[in-house]
């Protein structure tokens, strides 16, 4: 398995990857969050992105207020800057995003540890299940993504699992023993 918390594995991957790396590497975006303890997460690092997927970036705040200043701060010069508060189940986040040549950037923030985080254990189960099936799922999850499902429906279907897809992803991460 790749380690996810250090990007060198895109500049070696596909088109998309290399292309995101270097975006990553010439704006300087992880060294600006390197605070955060930032990790690349979604589909570009695991291959199943389709055009227009984004770049997500996965970052511990420990207050929100000072990582919306300086995230403002950092990035808001970019198109389409906006940052929001949300809540993802009982766990408030910071969500910004903006634009850099074809990407959109999202960068993702909450209170915890980015390994905790669920959008980390997903990139790690999805991660492990397409090493485990091939490229069978692969395609099939490519081409259900195109149908505009988002990433763990399309596992979820794909797989035939039952019930909420993102809380079915984090089972079969824990039933692999990934975290």
């Amino acid at each position: 398995m790749p380690d996810f918390t250090d990007i060198g594995y895109l500049k070696g991957g596909n088109p998309v990857q290399r292309e995101a790396y270097r975006v990553l590497m010439e704006h300087r975006i992880m060294d600006r969050l390197a605070r955060y303890d930032p990790v690349v997460a979604g589909t570009i690092p695991i291959g199943i992105d389709i055009p227009g997927s984004d770049i997500d970036i996965l970052c511990c705040a420990g207050e929100f207020n000072g990582t919306e200043a300086v995230l403002r701060e950092n990035f808001s010069v970019y198109p389409q800057f906006g940052c929001n508060r949300i809540n993802q189940g009982t766990d408030p986040a910071l969500v910004c995003s903006f634009w850099i040549e074809p990407f959109e950037i999202e960068i993702f923030a909450q209170h915890k540890p980015v390994r905790e985080q669920n959008g980390f254990r997903h990139l790690l189960a999805e991660h492990a299940l397409l090493e485990l099936y091939g490229k069978d799922l692969r395609r099939e999850i490519v081409s259900l993504k195109r149908t505009g499902l988002k990433t763990e429906p399309a596992f979820a279907r794909a797989l035939g699992l039952p019930g909420d897809p993102y809380e079915a992803i984090l089972q079969k991460g824990r039933e692999l023993g990934l975290y």
